[in-house]
């Protein structure tokens, strides 16, 4: 029925329960009353849910397991809560445990620390114990392997209880004793050194003195054999070396040490070194270049050998061992120096002076090894110099300013004609012997060479001034001279020129600038000084033309040949002038009278307050003053010549009594045509006198000088007189003969 009803109130048609159709309305009436309605009603609803209720029960289920899950998920969190509580609580705990193992093991390794650091604070007590024992024991020796980590370990335990000194009672008690067996150590260590080099020394050392040779298998010996101990005693050495600074004690033992090595060493070299020196000075002969070098090198190679040999057996350089050395090398300034201070040639004293500053000194300056060496020759130089500048102040005094010249030395013009003669002989044999030799020079300039070529030629052959080979003047690029250019060759020189010039060349490489500046004054003045005794002697034997061009000519060379060495030539010279002190004197004794008035004018005070000398400076320079007697002697000879050329002339104007001032006031009659004529052979006669005597000085100037620069200067100089005085003759000549004219002599124009 309910079926039927569902199915009625569903239907879409007239049968339809709904929406109220008729049938659904005349059902509606056939309802008795509402208490029917709502039981039908719950009837109707109890048959939907029925209907309904598979899926609602399934929801139903879902909605009880849902329930159960979160039931489930709750206590689940519940019991996580519990978990991270219980987690967190373990972690703490962990955590604490954690640290507090911490602090037991940091607590443990403080304590482990502490016990360390007191084992070793007691280490240094306890170990006395049993380095007492060591060192009391006989058996213990230098060569034992534990003494040297016995002397490091004696090092700690004494720089802890000095240290600690003032912390711990009875520290100062344990520093004696470490001390003590420390030195007790070093002592064994000196002894043992020592002893070891003494029977080294035995082994070596030759059983008597005929033993003794000079070989190289000796000195093998001493070096060779000597060393063999050396690795050994060099390592103990470095133990009493490392402690030196520790106590003045162990500073001795090392010297002990180094005096007993230095006398063993000087013991067996010494009398080697005697010897050989003793065979060199008897072979040498007078060959003193030789000695020295030879000498030089031997003990050279000794300085090195020995350097080499100490640190073998020391690792620190002591004074010991340049005193060593400045002993060794002394012996070779004392075999040599009684034979240099006994040396009278310049040449050895010059060859000898080079032969140390450059070789020994120069070459070896910055050698540690060679330092003793160095000094030696040094000082060796020192007396060498000195011998060598006193030898040339006697040769200066003697060869020099007291030379007497012989006859050949003056024989001037003629030595100089000579030269000239074998040159043009020499000259024509090359022209014959090297025909493109010729052809070169005459495309440059025939027969025509430089004068600073003539000089590098003469420099070459003197070996000591080979530095100035080559040497040009910047004034003498244009300088020219002729072949006969051959006399100035330093052989034919005037021999106290040569030897002036040699003297300096021998010392400008031997001494310092300033020893070579002072001695070189000397020397160059003594040279002008006998070049003015020569010009004196000339004069009265040749004349005043020869006297006057040979000091030229050699004040020339001079200039020339100095250029070279560079000389600084002015030097200052103090000195006390008595200047004021005389003329005080002199007033005192002049003005007595006025001894005791208070005036400025008392002589008395003038002598006390104003008369003390002064300190002045006095200026040498001798290449001014060579300068400056080129100079005057050039002067003397232009005026000379002058007088010499133009003497007939000048006689025969005054002989005329041609008074061109008289006469321009008072003018005189017209002359006679004899008379004219008689002038005209007169002054031709004086004319033709000067064109000789001009022809004879021209050739003597050729000669002597060789230089056409410095010819044509001074006749330059000469012309300009000679010119003026015959425009002056002319001037009279004119005026007094209108009719005469230079051409009427020959000879006048060419003046």
């Amino acid at each position: 029925m309910n079926s039927n009803f569902l199915d009625r109130w569903e239907r879409d048609d007239a049968d339809s329960l709904a929406p109220l159709s008729t049938n659904q309305q005349k059902f509606i009436d056939r309802l008795i009353d509402l208490i029917k309605f709502y039981k039908r009603y719950n009837d109707l609803e109890n048959e939907i849910h029925i209907q309904s209720d598979e899926r609602f029960r399934k929801i139903n289920e879902h909605h009880r397991l849902c329930m159960q899950l979160t039931e489930l998920v709750g206590e689940i969190l519940a019991s996580l809560n519990r978990l991270d509580e219980e987690y967190s609580s373990v972690i703490d705990k962990t955590k604490s445990f954690y640290s507090s193992c911490d602090t037991l093991l940091q607590q443990q390794q403080n304590l482990l620390v502490a016990i360390e650091a007191i084992n070793e604070k007691l280490s240094y007590f306890e170990d006395l114990e049993t380095m007492s024992k060591k060192f009391s024991s006989p058996t213990m020796l230098t060569l034992n392997e534990s003494l040297i980590p016995l002397l490091h370990r004696l090092d700690e335990c004494i720089e802890f209880m000095s240290t600690n000194i003032d912390n711990y009672l009875e520290a100062n008690k344990y520093l004696i004793d470490y001390r003590r067996f420390q030195t007790s150590a070093l002592n064994t260590i000196r002894t043992h050194v020592i002893n070891t080099l003494k029977q080294t020394e035995t082994q070596v050392m030759p059983e008597n003195d005929t033993v003794l040779t000079s070989n190289e298998s000796v000195f093998t010996l001493y070096y060779g054999k000597f060393q063999l101990n050396a690795h050994r005693i060099k390592t103990l050495m470095q133990q009493i070396e490392n402690r030196t600074k520790q106590s003045e004690t162990f500073n001795q033992f090392l010297n002990d040490c180094h005096q007993c090595y230095f006398q063993i060493r000087d013991s067996l070299i010494t009398p080697v070194l005697t010897l050989a020196m003793d065979e060199m000075i008897q072979t040498s002969g007078r060959n003193f270049c030789s000695l020295i070098r030879s000498s030089a090198k031997l003990y050279t190679h000794i300085c090195r050998d020995e350097y080499q040999l100490y640190f073998q057996f020391f690792t620190q350089v002591d004074h010991s061992l340049g005193e060593f050395l400045d002993q060794l090398c002394m012996s070779l300034y004392d075999k040599l120096r009684p034979i240099i201070i006994h040396l009278e040639h310049l040449e050895s004293l010059s060859e000898i002076c080079s032969l140390i500053k450059f070789e020994f000194i120069e070459e070896n300056l910055h050698q540690d090894e060679l330092e003793s060496f160095v000094k030696a020759m040094q000082q060796l130089l020192q007396d060498t110099q000195e011998r060598l500048v006193y030898r040339c102040n006697v040769h200066v005094e003697k060869n020099i300013l007291n030379y007497s010249p012989a006859s050949g030395d003056l024989a001037y013009p003629e030595k100089l004609e000579m030269m000239k003669s074998i040159s043009e002989t020499l000259e024509t044999n090359n022209v014959q012997n090297n025909t493109n030799e010729q052809e070169q020079t005459s495309k440059s300039s025939t027969g025509v060479m430089k004068r600073s070529d003539s000089v590098s030629s003469i420099i070459s052959s003197i070996s000591d001034i080979s530095f100035v080979r080559g040497y040009h003047h910047p004034s003498e690029s244009s300088r020219t001279v002729s072949s006969r250019a051959i006399v100035d060759l330093h052989g034919m020189w005037y021999p106290t020129v040569r030897s002036s010039i040699m003297c300096l060349s021998k010392l400008y490489r031997s001494l310092d600038k300033l020893t070579f500046q002072g001695l070189s004054q000397e020397v160059l003045l003594a040279c002008i000084e006998s070049l003015e005794s020569a010009l004196l002697q000339i004069k009265q034997r040749k004349g005043p033309i020869d006297g006057y061009l040979f000091i030229i000519k050699y004040l020339l060379i001079i200039r020339e040949q100095i250029t070279p060495f560079q000389i600084d030539t002015s030097i200052k010279e103090v000195y006390l002038d008595f200047t004021r002190t005389k003329t005080a004197v002199i007033d005192l004794l002049q003005k007595r009278e006025n001894l005791f008035s208070l005036t400025t004018n008392n002589a008395l005070l003038k002598l006390i307050f104003e008369s003390s000398p002064q300190v002045s400076e006095k200026v040498i320079d001798s290449q001014k003053a060579v300068d400056n007697k080129i100079k005057e002697k050039c002067e003397e000879f232009i005026m000379f010549s002058y007088e010499y050329l133009t003497a007939d002339v000048r006689n025969f104007i005054v002989n005329t009594k041609f008074d061109f001032t008289a006469n321009q006031q008072q003018p005189s009659p017209t002359p006679s045509e004899i008379q004219l004529e008689q002038l005209k052979l007169k002054l031709q006669e004086s004319i033709q006198s000067y064109l000789d005597r001009k022809e004879s000085l021209a050739k003597s100037m050729s000669l002597y000088l060789a230089n056409v620069e410095t010819e044509a200067i001074i006749f330059k100089q000469i012309n300009n007189k000679i010119q003026e005085l015959f425009e002056q003759l002319s001037r009279i000549l004119q005026s007094k003969f209108p009719t005469f004219e230079r051409s009427d002599l020959p000879g006048l124009l060419t003046v």
